[in-house]
């Protein structure tokens, strides 16, 4: 990337002359909340990244990063925000968004797939607009296949297999990953990547409905027992102190009489069961 100028590092810049642009993440209502309740409190501490456009004799900017934190500006009524003005064309642009969403966001594995294999697409093609302007017109580097995931293991410090694995669920048909959407599990790599195994998109989502039939037969089966052991807590919560002690000294019986009858019928003295000590709930409560 081309950088920034050091002398305009960090400006304070009017809100009405920053224009948000095409976002490749919209915002969280959530995130807006907590950034406005921080930014009272203490301040902004990390500047927004915008490019100066020159119009004229005034000056415009677009937002390169930072956009929760320039919402929760807005919203607290303040006119002018603290920007670190850098200078990138529109290629680097976009990879710095990609790169500070993927440090920054709570994403889905579907969402991190999807900015990892635009930042490998971006840097294919920026290291491909290189070449062109060398010499011979090519790079040593120019003609290589797997150019851009070297680039985003290098740079976005990732490793080489997450990189070929987000290029794979990337490559999803757009109708699956709505059906992925909506179905829970753009947040199910592994459910992704099965289903990106598949060419058509028909295949997909097939592939997507029936692991969310798998799941929801899990849930289902798991539902029942748990519901049960829910119930049962919450009575015992209910139970007054002596509703405990009674509570204990039944299961206490119970135990004893449950050990015993299967004691019996393992041939073994039926003195032993009687005579053995069952833990005493009554005095834990």
């Amino acid at each position: 990337m081309s950088g920034y100028n050091p002398d305009r590092a960090i400006s304070s810049v009017p809100i009405d002359t920053i224009h948000t642009g095409e976002r490749a993440r919209s915002l969280c209502e959530t995130a807006v909340e907590t950034l406005a309740e921080s930014i009272k409190a203490i301040g902004l501490q990390t500047p927004i990244s915008l490019i100066a456009e020159p119009n004229g004799r005034d000056e415009r900017y677009v937002l390169v990063a930072g956009l929760h934190r320039l919402e929760a500006h807005r919203r607290l009524g303040k006119s002018r925000i603290d920007a670190r003005i850098i200078d990138l064309d529109e290629t680097d642009r976009q990879l710095w968004e990609i790169a500070e969403n993927l440090h920054r966001a709570e994403l889905t594995p579907l969402e991190r797939s999807e900015y990892i294999d635009q930042w490998i697409k971006l840097s294919k093609e920026r290291a491909e607009a290189k070449a062109q302007l060398e010499p011979s017109g090519r790079s040593h580097t120019g003609g290589r296949p797997d150019q851009g995931i070297n680039a985003a293991v290098r740079e976005l410090g990732i490793e080489r297999n997450e990189a070929q694995r987000a290029a794979k669920v990337a490559g999803l048909a757009p109708e699956a990953k709505a059906e992925a959407r909506a179905q829970g599990l753009d947040d199910n790599q592994s459910a992704l990547l099965k289903a990106a195994k598949y060419a058509s998109k028909e295949e997909q989502i097939h592939a997507l409905r029936e692991a969310a039939a798998r799941k929801a037969a899990g849930r289902n089966n798991a539902s029942p027992s748990k519901a049960r052991i829910e119930a049962v807590v919450n009575a015992v919560k209910r139970l007054s102190q002596d509703e405990l002690a009674a509570f204990a000294h039944w299961f206490d019986t119970f135990r004893a009489e449950r050990t015993e009858s299967e004691t019996s019928e393992d041939g073994v003295d039926d003195a032993r069961a009687k005579n053995s000590t069952q833990p005493g709930w009554t005095k834990r409560i």
